[in-house]
């Protein structure tokens, strides 16, 4: 029962911005009213008491500190309405990772979970052909902006948001990919992964497509498995990102190309670079100004409409979901974020060095490298119920390899890691 409670929560969770509705200044979703029957449905089972595991997830550690935090925060907050809005958001994303924790213990669970992501990908692909070939947008409050150019955005409020889930979706089809034993299944994800392909070019979204293609380039170096090879293709890319920067004139080339290429218009989906840092810039300001203990998560919006040095042209949102979590909750907060990836990417790394199914391990890494990456594009990630559901399971799955019958046998263990160049590299 929890378990079906909990895959209708994570595919009703890719859909918030068309099924909230507002009630008394709150914003009701499904995930929400799902998860409250989830804890009462546990607490009555329990007789009122939650089971908690010995070894807890870093991500759940992380999420209840941050939970926490955001309550004392209170304290000092100048907008005690927009904490309460993102204090909602930060407890789903604890149940998102609590009761995933508790509810996917095998590998047969992790396949269903990818194929309640990979169902809600289909609905997106679906609209997303259907505002491009029609000009039928059934979601969207820019529907003269977007049907003009033929930009993609299905239920997401912006093409921003709708190419950021599309370039961790790509991950997420590839790992299906990688676990699936039925062969139409796997079919269909090679399908659907072209579809999201077109669509992250389609959306025209610099961020998205530069995400997509950094990530592609760092799956392939994986695959590779040779360390020769990832080191002159890193090289090439470092000297052409050199060659960019030296001569600007290049990127403007580039990019009309595939203006042309692609028959959309960057421009026109961008947004002001220059709005953006003065956004950051306020955001600094404002974490200076609060000694480091954060504005208060939900407050920087505030802040930018009372406090800001800079135009913004009343744009409040950050633009930067590592920087929110900075700026709002402050250093503490995001020492123990950052801590998190990094505990996690030295799992990664070691089961990826050791050969523990290393395509999926190489998927994993790439999946949270455009995560990192790409968050710096949407405006609005921070508030977004699907991404803090994905992240709940990346992070489930990177920290326990035994999940998906990964389980290093300890004679592996012990083997010292050597790497070489050649064929053989990165071989333990």
């Amino acid at each position: 029962m929890l378990f079906v409670l909990y895959c209708f929560l994570i595919f009703m969770s890719q859909f918030q911005y068309v099924l909230s509705f507002g009630f008394a200044g709150i914003s009701f979703t499904p995930v929400r009213v799902c998860l409250l029957v989830m804890i009462l449905y546990d607490l009555f089972t329990k007789r009122g008491k939650f089971t908690i595991q010995k070894k807890n997830n870093i991500w759940l550690i992380v999420l209840l500190i941050w939970n926490i935090w955001s309550m004392i925060s209170v304290i000092w907050v100048k907008n005690p309405s927009g904490l309460l809005m993102v204090e909602i958001v930060l407890f789903e994303a604890l149940g998102f990772i609590f009761y995933g924790q508790k509810l996917i213990t095998n590998a047969e669970r992790v396949r269903t979970v990818l194929g309640v992501l990979f169902g809600a990908c289909v609905i997106h692909n679906a609209l997303g052909w259907l505002e491009i070939t029609t000009k039928i947008y059934l979601f969207s409050k820019y529907t003269e902006k977007y049907s003009t150019y033929g930009y993609p955005v299905s239920t997401f409020t912006n093409t921003n948001n709708f190419g950021f889930y599309l370039a961790l979706m790509c991950m997420v089809l590839v790992g299906i990919l990688f676990v699936s034993k039925n062969r139409i299944y796997r079919i269909a994800s090679i399908a659907l992964l072209a579809s999201s392909v077109m669509l992250i070019f389609k959306t025209g979204s610099r961020g998205a497509i530069l995400d997509l293609v950094i990530g592609a380039l760092l799956f392939a170096l994986l695959l590779r498995k040779n360390l020769k090879f990832t080191l002159v293709v890193i090289s090439l890319v470092g000297v052409g990102l050199i060659m960019l920067v030296a001569f600007p004139s290049l990127f403007d080339g580039i990019e009309r190309i595939y203006q042309n290429a692609f028959n959309v218009n960057v421009e026109a989906v961008s947004g002001s670079d220059f709005y953006r840092m003065q956004i950051l810039a306020n955001g600094m300001d404002f974490y200076i100004d609060s000694y480091g203990f954060g504005v208060g998560a939900g407050n920087i919006e505030y802040w930018q409409g009372h406090y800001a040095t800079r135009f913004t042209n009343n744009i409040g949102q950050m633009h930067n979901w590592w920087l929110e979590a900075l700026v709002g909750s402050g250093t503490v907060i995001f020492i123990l974020v950052v801590a998190a990836w990094l505990i996690t990417y030295r799992k990664l790394i070691q089961q990826y060095i050791l050969g523990t199914r290393r395509n999926l391990t190489a998927t994993l890494i790439t999946f949270g490298i455009i995560f990192g990456v790409g968050c710096v594009s949407p405006s609005t990630l921070y508030h977004s119920e699907w991404a803090w559901a994905m992240l709940a399971i990346f992070f489930l799955i990177s920290n326990d390899p035994g999940i998906m019958a990964t389980t290093v046998p300890e004679a592996v263990k012990k083997r010292r890691i050597a790497i070489r160049f050649g064929k053989r590299a990165l071989r333990a």
